[in-house]
C-alpha cells in the first residue's frame, strides 16, 4: 500500500526531526535564549498531532484521532496493586482510513503512545513501573489482534549520560507484565514489543545529536521546562521542587567547571561502549558455551541462533 508507506517513512524521518526541533526551540526566543515547546504530555501530543495532520492533508479519506476508543478488545490494568481486566484500548493517537462506502468501519492504520518523564526528573526512566507497561501491552495487544499495521512509542526524558540508542535498547530488552499472574510463582512476563520506539533527550542538540556538555545549558533547560510544566497559586508548590529550582538557578549564575576525563571522551560515549561490550560479552559467552568459538567467527545462521537465544534470555 503505497499511502501507507508514504506514511509510515514520514513517522520514521520527517516527523521525527520535527519533534526534536519543538522540544529543543521555539521559532522565536524568550529572553535572548531558546526555550523547549514540550514541557508536558499534552504538548507533546499537540505537537505530534499538529506535524501529522499537516502531513495527512493530502489524503481526504485518512483520519487522524487522539485518545481513541477501540472497543471490545481486553487488555490488563493494574491500579493500587489490584490487576483487572479492561475491554476497550485508547491509544493517544490513531490513523485510520474512511471507507468509500459509509457502512463500512475505519480502517485503522497506526497508533501511537506518547510518554513525556517530568522535566524535573533528570534520569532516564528504567520502565519498570505499569504507566510504561500499559502502554507496552496497548500497543501489542493491537498489533497480536491485527487491528492495526503500525505502532509507534515515544517518548520524551531527561538524561545527561544515557544517550537515546541506549534508552531504545533499554526499552527493547526490558521484560514487563502481560497481566494477571497464571499462579503466584508464575508471573505472566514478556519482553517481546510489536512497536517501535523512538525516544527523544531534552538535553540532545538535534544539529549536532549529541547531549549539551555544559552544565549550565542542562541547568537552562531543565529550569525551564519545569517553570512551563505546570504553574502552582496559593503556596501549593512543594518545598522539593522549589528547592531543586533554586539549585538550577545557582548553577546558571554560578556553573562549575567539571574537568573531564584524559581519553577525551563524553559520558555518553563511555556509555555508549559500555552497552556495547556487555553485548559483546553476552554473545561470546553464549557463542562459546554452543559452538566453543567467539560470535565474530560464526556464520550468519549460528549469529542468528546466537541472537535468539540472548534476546529470550
Amino acid at each position: 500500500m503505497v499511502k501507507l508507506k508514504q506514511i509510515t517513512n514520514f513517522i520514521e524521518h520527517d516527523l521525527i526531526k520535527k519533534i526534536r526541533m519543538d522540544l529543543w526551540t521555539y521559532n522565536r526566543k524568550l529572553s535572548g535564549r531558546n526555550a523547549s515547546q514540550i514541557s508536558n504530555e499534552r504538548d507533546f501530543e499537540s505537537i505530534t498531532y499538529f506535524h501529522l495532520r499537516s502531513f495527512l492533508k493530502q489524503f481526504p479519506e485518512i483520519k487522524i484521532s487522539t485518545n481513541y476508543s477501540l472497543m471490545g478488545l481486553d487488555v490488563w490494568k493494574q491500579e493500587k496493586g489490584k490487576w483487572k481486566r479492561v475491554n476497550f484500548v485508547m491509544p493517544d493517537i490513531v490513523i485510520s482510513e474512511r471507507s468509500s462506502n459509509e457502512k463500512k468501519p475505519l480502517n485503522h492504520l497506526i497508533a501511537f503512545e506518547l510518554k513525556t518523564e517530568s522535566p524535573g526528573n533528570g534520569n532516564a526512566p528504567n520502565f519498570n513501573s505499569e504507566k510504561y507497561e500499559l502502554d507496552f501491552r496497548k500497543l501489542n495487544r493491537l498489533m497480536r489482534a491485527k487491528k492495526i499495521k503500525h505502532a509507534y512509542y515515544l517518548l520524551v526524558y531527561s538524561d545527561p549520560e544515557k544517550s537515546e540508542k541506549v534508552v531504545v535498547e533499554n526499552i527493547k530488552e526490558c521484560w514487563f507484565s502481560r497481566g494477571k499472574a497464571t499462579s503466584k510463582d508464575k508471573a505472566r512476563r514478556t519482553k517481546q514489543k510489536k512497536f517501535k520506539s523512538f525516544v527523544f533527550n531534552r538535553y540532545v542538540n538535534p544539529r549536532t545529536k549529541k547531549i549539551v556538555d555544559s552544565e549550565r545549558k542542562r541547568a537552562e533547560i531543565q529550569h525551564k521546562g519545569m517553570k512551563f510544566f505546570r504553574t502552582y497559586y496559593n503556596n501549593t508548590e512543594r518545598e522539593n521542587r522549589r528547592k531543586l529550582l533554586k539549585r538550577l538557578e545557582e548553577t546558571i549564575s554560578n556553573p562549575k567547571k567539571v574537568k573531564g576525563r584524559s581519553d577525551g571522551k563524553t559520558a555518553t560515549q563511555r556509555r555508549d561502549a559500555a552497552v556495547k561490550a556487555a553485548l559483546t560479552r553476552k554473545r561470546n559467552e553464549i557463542a562459546k558455551k554452543l559452538f566453543r568459538r567467539k560470535y565474530e567467527k560464526l556464520n550468519k545462521t549460528k549469529k542468528k541462533r546466537v541472537e535468539k537465544i540472548r534476546k529470550h534470555g
